[in-house]
Protein backbone atom coordinates (compact mmCIF):
# COMPACT_ATOMS: atom_id res chain seq x y z
CA UNK A 1 0.00 0.00 0.00
CA UNK A 2 2.62 2.10 0.84
CA UNK A 3 4.07 2.00 -3.08
CA UNK A 4 0.13 2.61 -4.08
CA UNK A 5 0.23 5.80 -1.89
CA UNK A 6 3.62 7.22 -3.12
CA UNK A 7 2.62 6.60 -6.85
CA UNK A 8 -0.65 8.41 -5.79
CA UNK A 9 1.46 11.28 -4.19
CA UNK A 10 3.39 11.52 -6.77
CA UNK A 11 0.45 11.39 -9.46
CA UNK A 12 -0.87 14.59 -7.19
CA UNK A 13 2.38 16.52 -7.38
CA UNK A 14 2.57 16.28 -11.10
CA UNK A 15 -0.49 18.14 -12.14
CA UNK A 16 -0.63 21.92 -12.33
CA UNK A 17 -3.04 24.25 -9.59
CA UNK A 18 -5.48 24.54 -12.80
CA UNK A 19 -5.18 20.80 -13.54
CA UNK A 20 -5.75 20.01 -9.80
CA UNK A 21 -8.94 22.87 -9.27
CA UNK A 22 -10.56 20.69 -12.81
CA UNK A 23 -10.26 17.57 -11.49
CA UNK A 24 -11.53 18.82 -8.28
CA UNK A 25 -14.76 20.47 -9.72
CA UNK A 26 -15.23 17.01 -11.97
CA UNK A 27 -15.35 15.34 -9.18
CA UNK A 28 -17.85 17.93 -7.20
CA UNK A 29 -15.14 18.62 -4.36
CA UNK A 30 -15.80 21.67 -2.53
CA UNK A 31 -12.41 23.75 -3.26
CA UNK A 32 -12.14 26.70 -1.01
CA UNK A 33 -12.20 30.79 -2.45
CA UNK A 34 -8.23 31.18 -2.91
CA UNK A 35 -6.82 27.78 -2.40
CA UNK A 36 -3.43 27.22 -2.81
CA UNK A 37 -1.09 24.89 -4.57
CA UNK A 38 -1.02 22.94 -1.25
CA UNK A 39 -4.48 23.13 -0.40
CA UNK A 40 -5.69 21.82 -4.04
CA UNK A 41 -2.84 18.84 -3.61
CA UNK A 42 -4.13 18.30 -0.02
CA UNK A 43 -7.80 18.18 -1.15
CA UNK A 44 -6.55 16.00 -3.95
CA UNK A 45 -4.88 13.61 -1.73
CA UNK A 46 -7.45 13.34 1.05
CA UNK A 47 -10.03 12.42 -1.71
CA UNK A 48 -7.88 10.16 -3.50
CA UNK A 49 -9.29 12.88 -6.69
CA UNK A 50 -6.37 11.63 -8.90
CA UNK A 51 -7.52 7.66 -8.61
CA UNK A 52 -11.25 8.29 -8.76
CA UNK A 53 -10.76 11.22 -11.95
CA UNK A 54 -8.91 8.30 -13.83
CA UNK A 55 -11.67 6.09 -13.23
CA UNK A 56 -14.30 8.40 -14.31
CA UNK A 57 -12.08 9.23 -17.29
CA UNK A 58 -9.58 6.32 -18.55
CA UNK A 59 -8.68 8.31 -21.57
CA UNK A 60 -7.21 10.84 -19.03
CA UNK A 61 -5.01 8.00 -17.20
CA UNK A 62 -1.32 8.50 -17.61
CA UNK A 63 -0.34 5.79 -19.48
CA UNK A 64 2.35 3.57 -18.41
CA UNK A 65 5.88 3.51 -20.97
CA UNK A 66 6.31 0.26 -22.51
CA UNK A 67 8.91 -1.49 -21.71
CA UNK A 68 12.11 -0.14 -23.30
CA UNK A 69 10.17 3.37 -23.56
CA UNK A 70 12.07 5.75 -21.95
CA UNK A 71 15.26 3.77 -21.23
CA UNK A 72 17.72 2.42 -23.54
CA UNK A 73 16.95 1.57 -26.43
CA UNK A 74 16.50 -2.33 -28.41
CA UNK A 75 19.88 -3.79 -29.37
CA UNK A 76 18.96 -3.31 -33.23
CA UNK A 77 17.99 0.61 -32.46
CA UNK A 78 21.30 0.79 -30.38
CA UNK A 79 23.04 -0.07 -33.80
CA UNK A 80 21.08 1.42 -36.25
CA UNK A 81 21.82 4.90 -33.93
CA UNK A 82 25.17 4.00 -33.18
CA UNK A 83 26.53 2.46 -36.16
CA UNK A 84 26.49 5.49 -38.44
CA UNK A 85 28.30 7.92 -35.93
CA UNK A 86 31.14 4.96 -35.83
CA UNK A 87 31.20 4.59 -39.29
CA UNK A 88 33.33 7.98 -39.68
CA UNK A 89 34.45 7.16 -43.78
CA UNK A 90 30.84 5.82 -44.09
CA UNK A 91 32.52 2.56 -46.31
CA UNK A 92 29.33 0.77 -44.39
CA UNK A 93 31.51 -0.98 -41.97
CA UNK A 94 33.63 -0.55 -38.65
CA UNK A 95 37.21 -0.95 -38.66
CA UNK A 96 39.33 -1.50 -35.44
CA UNK A 97 40.43 1.92 -35.57
CA UNK A 98 36.86 3.24 -35.78
CA UNK A 99 35.77 1.24 -32.63
CA UNK A 100 38.98 2.70 -30.95
CA UNK A 101 38.23 6.49 -31.59
CA UNK A 102 34.81 6.11 -30.23
CA UNK A 103 36.75 3.92 -27.26
CA UNK A 104 38.69 7.14 -26.88
CA UNK A 105 36.20 9.38 -26.93
CA UNK A 106 33.87 7.13 -24.25
CA UNK A 107 37.06 7.64 -21.83
CA UNK A 108 38.81 4.15 -22.45
CA UNK A 109 41.98 5.18 -23.91
CA UNK A 110 45.54 3.75 -22.87
CA UNK A 111 46.71 -0.18 -22.65
CA UNK A 112 43.70 -1.63 -20.55
CA UNK A 113 41.42 0.58 -23.15
CA UNK A 114 43.24 -0.63 -26.02
CA UNK A 115 42.72 -4.38 -24.89
CA UNK A 116 39.29 -3.98 -23.78
CA UNK A 117 38.35 -2.56 -27.44
CA UNK A 118 40.34 -5.16 -29.16
CA UNK A 119 38.63 -7.89 -27.50
CA UNK A 120 34.90 -5.69 -28.20
CA UNK A 121 36.38 -5.53 -31.76
CA UNK A 122 37.03 -9.63 -31.99
CA UNK A 123 33.83 -10.61 -30.27
CA UNK A 124 31.85 -7.92 -32.59
CA UNK A 125 33.35 -9.30 -35.81
CA UNK A 126 31.87 -12.95 -36.11
CA UNK A 127 32.77 -13.44 -39.32
CA UNK A 128 37.22 -12.56 -38.95
CA UNK A 129 37.24 -10.04 -42.13
CA UNK A 130 38.40 -7.83 -39.66
CA UNK A 131 35.69 -5.38 -40.17
CA UNK A 132 32.14 -4.91 -38.35
CA UNK A 133 29.13 -5.06 -40.41
CA UNK A 134 26.37 -3.68 -39.65
CA UNK A 135 24.20 -6.89 -39.21
CA UNK A 136 27.64 -8.12 -36.68
CA UNK A 137 27.33 -4.71 -35.09
CA UNK A 138 22.99 -4.94 -34.36
CA UNK A 139 24.01 -8.77 -33.21
CA UNK A 140 26.03 -7.52 -30.67
CA UNK A 141 24.48 -4.91 -29.48
CA UNK A 142 21.61 -7.45 -29.18
CA UNK A 143 23.20 -9.62 -27.38
CA UNK A 144 24.50 -6.58 -24.38
CA UNK A 145 20.84 -5.78 -24.11
CA UNK A 146 20.23 -9.14 -23.53
CA UNK A 147 22.23 -9.90 -21.02
CA UNK A 148 21.15 -6.38 -19.57
CA UNK A 149 18.21 -8.44 -19.03
CA UNK A 150 16.46 -6.69 -21.94
CA UNK A 151 17.41 -3.12 -19.73
CA UNK A 152 18.39 -1.80 -23.12
CA UNK A 153 14.33 -2.24 -23.89
CA UNK A 154 12.11 -4.14 -25.35
CA UNK A 155 11.50 -4.46 -29.35
CA UNK A 156 14.49 -7.32 -29.66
Amino acid sequence: AAAASAADAKAVRMKTARQLKEILADLDIDVPAGADKEALRALATEHDAITKYEAKHPEKKKKKPAPGAGGMPSGDAMGEMLFPMLDKDKDGKLSKEELMAMAQQAGGGGAKGKEETDNAFASMDVDGDGFVSKTEANAFFRSIAGMMGGGMGGGM
